[in-house]
């Protein structure tokens, strides 16, 4: 995307215009700070741009630089000597995961404008303007000792901090907007309109993947769409089968204002979280602009001392604010519940998962007919990924090369069993699982086992687990069931557990 597109969309906040502005026109050492996605690459490349003379852009991650393997990175783009034919534009990407060694190098060469070679050779570098980026607080790593104050205080001579997405609720429907304008232009698709419901759930949702994930579910959502306008049904569509955050969001039903829902305790806390991030968010808006300005304003200062001075302590308050506003946002992320949702199919998923390269080797195909909306069960995560897990270590050895794995859930108000152990319950659900594979699988062991009658024989590990199992579903109300046809040559496996009836939920990590 070409800069003026992007200023004209919004992509960069429009208060850091005329930081970012000046800062093209200067060839002070820059560094951009913000969250993972926020388009700190494309700051990068609009000051760039901006520069009065025509540079080369390069770029290197820092996270994929290896320990003591910067001046390698650099010295296949530096060319030494004092002349050059143009100069260059150097962005230093998530800098933060420099080691010590390099971190130090680096600081050498941008005080020294020396390369250093292996065999203690020196070569002079000219011309480059450099430009770093970082996804974490330096200042925090500073202040902790993991990053060097001298290369934080030559790499930040100006400062831009790009706030995340969800600080910049008013954007949101003119980024939209443009962004199904883009894709329409780059990849031959109809140009659409956006729905005010859809505006109305892109302001609401959290976006912690910043840019990059509304660029994604615009796009997405585009693509989908079959009507002249994207609704919240091409947002609803798109999301089915995915476990990302937003559609964890949509999933949720979070369409409701949050002024308009019920005395229910746990909407009602939810609502009190709501209205907390809003304030946060209020706060932290003022405090980027006041941070902005007290940049600028240093040059107002004829008094070197007052100038320093004055620039320390409006940053220190500002910081100490920001801090306590991070600690309070994380407050409200650990204590906003999310409702479970698909987690039978989910860590179903996540075990056949280890098998594909099994799977790929025996030429065996899975079928999977999941139950839309599986409700969720009362049996534990760990305790049902050690029951797939072991069902997948008892059956994957039976079926022949070329054979069939195949999976159906479903909701059933009959519990299978045939014994007083497996007992049935007239007027409840369960949640079904059928396992069906060809081949047979010792039918007689596998019924001792579902039964809890003594194996015949000792000594064979897998056997012994499906008794395990047989003990963790007899704990949690479940059962194991299975059914043999010769004459076909398969195996049927049903597992049944029982519905979870009160509300299941989980909880956002802090540090996803």
């Amino acid at each position: 995307m070409k800069y003026q597109e992007i200023l004209k969309a919004r992509i960069i906040p429009p208060h850091l215009l005329p930081l970012i502005q000046k800062a093209g026109q200067n060839n002070v050492p820059i560094l951009i700070q913000g969250e993972t996605g926020v388009g700190k690459e494309q700051v990068a490349k609009i000051i760039h741009q901006w520069a009065e003379k025509p540079r080369r852009f390069y770029r290197i991650d820092c996270k994929m630089v290896k320990e003591n393997s910067l001046l390698h990175h650099l010295s296949s783009l530096l060319r030494t000597g004092r002349s050059w034919e143009t100069p260059i534009t150097l962005f230093l990407k998530e800098i933060e995961y420099l080691g010590p060694v390099d971190q130090s190098k680096l600081l050498e060469l941008m005080e020294e404008d020396l390369l250093s070679y292996p065999g203690g050779r020196k070569g002079v570098v000219e011309n480059v303007r450099w430009i770093a980026s970082s996804s974490d607080d330096l200042r925090a790593k500073v202040a902790q000792g993991n990053f060097s104050r001298d290369l934080f205080d030559r790499l930040s001579a100006l400062f831009i901090y790009i706030p995340p997405l969800r600080d910049r609720n008013e954007d949101i429907p003119i980024l939209a907007r443009h962004l199904l304008l883009y894709f329409a232009n780059r990849m031959n698709l109809k140009n659409k309109e956006i729905s005010d419901n859809v505006v109305s759930l892109l302001k609401r949702y959290w976006w912690p993947g910043n840019l990059k994930e509304l660029e994604a579910v615009i796009l997405r959502s585009a693509i989908l769409s079959e009507g002249e306008c994207v609704t919240e049904k091409d947002l609803y569509f798109s999301a089915d089968g995915e476990g990302n955050s937003f559609c964890a969001f949509l999933r949720r039903g979070e369409i409701k204002d949050p002024l308009e829902l019920n005395d229910d305790p746990y909407v009602s806390e939810q609502r009190t979280l709501l209205l907390l991030t809003e304030l946060i968010h209020r706060i932290k808006n003022p405090l980027v602009s006041i941070k902005t300005f007290t940049q600028l304003l240093q040059e107002k200062f004829n008094d070197e001392q007052y100038r320093e001075s004055f620039y320390e302590v409006v940053s220190e308050d500002i910081d100490k604010i920001d801090s306590f506003l991070n600690g309070l946002t994380e407050y409200v992320k650990i204590n906003t519940p999310l409702p479970k949702r698909n987690t039978v199919h989910q860590i179903l998923e996540e075990i056949l998962s280890q098998y594909e390269g099994i799977f790929r080797a025996k030429e065996i195909r899975v079928v999977k007919r999941f139950k839309k909306d599986l409700p969720e069960t009362m049996v534990p995560d760990e305790p049902l990924r050690y029951i797939f897990h072991s069902l997948l270590q008892y059956v994957v050895p039976s079926i022949p090369t070329s054979g069939t794995l195949g999976f159906l859930t479903r909701v059933s108000s009959l519990k299978r069993g045939r014994r007083e152990t497996s007992f049935c319950v007239s007027g409840k659900e369960f949640i079904e699982i059928l396992i069906i594979f060809k081949g047979l699988k010792k039918p007689v062991a596998l019924a001792e086992i579902a039964f809890g009658i003594s194996p015949s024989r000792d000594g064979d590990t897998l056997e012994f687990e499906l008794r395990l199992i047989h003990e963790i579903l007899k704990k949690h109300h479940g059962a194991i069931d299975f059914e043999v046809r010769e004459k076909e040559l398969k195996t049927l496996i049903f597992l049944t557990l029982p519905i979870e009836r009160r509300r299941a939920v989980y909880y956002h990590s802090i540090h996803a």
